[in-house]
């Protein structure tokens, strides 16, 4: 049962300033399944933006999924 809604908002260019900071790799590396990490490397080699967009969508995605889980046990 779905008990609310909302809307989750990431802020694209404070992402880019983390990843310019500490790598996209190595926050790639802490957010991504090992699959999607394989993905993210084909999407690596196209640009920044590219790069930052599909972090950022990953990023958000993940605490979505994981309450809609725990709504289903």
């Amino acid at each position: 049962m779905l008990l609310g809604h909302g809307v989750d908002v990431v802020h694209l260019h404070r992402l880019r300033s983390l990843i310019h900071r500490r790598g996209a790799l190595r926050f790639a590396r802490r957010i991504l399944s090992e699959k999607e990490l394989q993905d993210w490397r084909t999407v690596e080699a196209l640009n920044a933006e590219a790069q930052a967009r599909f972090l950022a969508v990953r990023y958000v995605i993940q605490p979505v999924i994981l309450k809609f889980q725990l709504q289903m046990t």
